[in-house]
């Protein structure tokens, strides 16, 4: 059933109050457990906190949600950081990855009706429900007059001026989570964000991105970019060739060869790998719904809405990080990890004892070909788990703000290969991603 457009708060004083109500809420839920928990026995205390979570989670996804804009947008973005955030609260900020309620195309028709004048005159056909539905607009089928079967991603009317009015409230809830988990400034990590929220509300912005990563892969055997038309795309409407493919969900319940999985497993990492190494140019929104697979391993990349381009210092660290763990130089890796700008604000890299358990994690990959299990993944869970065991030791780490969007793209693409319980050679990708050129 579609949603009342009138239920999404648009004035700033409506957005503040709900976005405030949930802030303040888990907040006071968070500082009160504190208090409590100091005279509970550790077990109760893990136990307690665990509830406290889970309460605190459904009340972020379902605010979020309801307020769709910048605050739903940053739920996702926060959702893919599974090792940052507590699992009870990961798994509720996870449910803001799929589609969102839709609104009535009624009132985004109007959207299209201003931008071309006439439509008609460019739009033949757009289909009433939506193929998707995500935080800043939805994606409907049409056809242009001149016949082209297209997908139509139009934005909400008015959401332009929900963001820039959730912008301020947003930091409070940011400020609630760093201020629980992190003893650091989160003011250049929260300018990261704030540009890139900003970034994909300028569909010209990213026509102009999907028209370069289609050039990228122009001649590319294995990766398709859908066409933009356009003469169909204003700053709030981009139309774009409709090309379809089996879901991340039809290629786990429909009956799939595993090897050819494994080949749309190999090329997605292959050319996450391409791109922050060769192109230096990250599509940053690894979301399962921004991939449809087609048969042969071939791969359709859909929403360049987030790109982040790769500066010279941050690739010449990744690059050192990744030669040093091929050649299992473990020693190295406090020191390269801390120039690659992670490290205490005193400049002390973070301790050894802990990197080094968590990137030997990383050996059966590099040892060969290893197929991913899927749901309940060894190596996953582990590396949540030691990642949680360094919580405390990474409280005032600093982080490179640049390093923000690459590192959702390699975290959610694994994520996302997990899913798919793929095989890949993983140690020769990065070897020859690496290598000298």
């Amino acid at each position: 059933m579609a949603k009342d457009p009138e239920e999404i708060p648009t004035s700033s004083l409506g957005r503040l109050l709900r976005l405030g109500g949930v802030v303040s809420s888990v907040g006071a839920s968070s500082a009160l457990e504190r208090v409590v928990s100091a005279f509970l026995p550790p077990e109760t205390r893990a136990r307690r906190r665990a509830e406290i979570w889970a309460r605190n989670g459904e009340k972020l996804a379902a605010a979020l949600g309801r307020l769709k804009g910048g605050p739903m947008k940053i739920g996702q973005m926060l959702s893919l950081q599974d090792e940052l955030l507590p699992p009870e609260l990961s798994h509720f900020l996870r449910l803001l990855q799929k589609d969102a309620p839709p609104v009535p195309f009624e009132r985004l028709k109007r959207v299209v009706r201003d931008d071309f004048r006439p439509y008609r005159e460019v739009f033949a056909e757009i289909e009433p429900e939506p193929l998707a539905s995500a935080s800043i607009g939805q994606v409907h089928r049409g056809a242009t007059v001149d016949g082209r079967a297209v997908a139509i991603k139009i934005q909400y009317p008015g959401i332009r001026r929900m963001i820039r009015a959730d912008l301020k409230n947003l930091k409070g809830l940011f400020e609630v989570l760093g201020t629980i988990y992190f003893r650091i400034d989160i003011e250049p990590i929260w300018r990261e964000l704030e540009t890139r929220l900003l970034e994909e509300l300028d569909y010209e912005t990213e026509l102009a991105n999907q028209q370069l990563f289609r050039s990228i892969y122009q001649d590319h055997r294995g990766i398709a970019v859908p066409e933009p038309i356009p003469e169909a795309c204003s700053g709030r409407v981009l139309t774009t060739a409709l090309e379809r493919g089996m879901s991340m969900d039809e290629i786990l319940t429909e009956r799939v060869d595993p090897e050819e999985r494994d080949q749309w497993g190999e090329l997605l990492f292959g050319e996450l790998l391409a791109q922050i190494f060769e192109h230096r140019i990250v599509h940053s929104d690894p979301n399962a719904a921004n991939f449809a697979f087609l048969p042969e391993g071939r791969v359709v990349v859909y929403d360049f809405g987030s790109v982040k381009r790769v500066p010279d210092e941050l690739l010449h660290g990744y690059r050192a990080i990744v030669r040093a763990v091929l050649d299992r130089r473990w020693s190295d890796l406090p020191e390269l990890i801390a120039a690659l700008g992670i490290a205490h604000p005193d400049g002390r890299p973070v301790d050894p004892k802990l990197v080094e358990p968590y990137f030997r994690l990383f050996e059966p990959l590099l040892s060969g070909q290893h197929r991913l299990a899927g749901e309940g993944e060894p190596l996953l869970e582990e590396m949540m788990r030691r990642g949680r065991l360094m919580a405390g030791e990474s409280r005032d780490l600093s982080f490179p703000p640049d390093a923000v969007f690459i590192h959702r793209a390699a975290a959610g693409m694994f994520g996302n290969l997990c899913r798919m319980r793929a095989k890949v050679d993983w140690g020769d990708l990065l070897d020859r991603a690496t290598g000298d050129r």
